[in-house]
């Protein structure tokens, strides 16, 4: 599985030419307070946002090809 994100900070599945917009994913990490922990938020909550992204991929708004702007490819899992 490829996450991507898009546009204004979105987060996206990539699927064949598609981005699925799986933004909503990202409220399974939790707000930093002090201490704050060492590394990057979603790497460190990556285990329960890709739970939320297989739960939200049915009914994702899908982006054709062409349509995202600037997709940076975050991490294979």
């Amino acid at each position: 599985m490829k996450l991507c994100r898009f546009d204004d900070d979105r987060l996206g599945r990539v699927q064949a030419d598609n981005v699925l917009d799986v933004t909503p994913a990202l409220a399974q990490i939790s707000v930093q307070r002090r201490p704050i922990a060492q590394g990057d938020p979603l790497a460190l909550h990556l285990e329960r946002v890709m739970t939320a992204v297989t739960a939200l991929l049915p009914k994702a708004p899908r982006r054709p090809p062409g349509a995202q702007t600037r997709p940076v490819l975050l991490a294979r899992v």
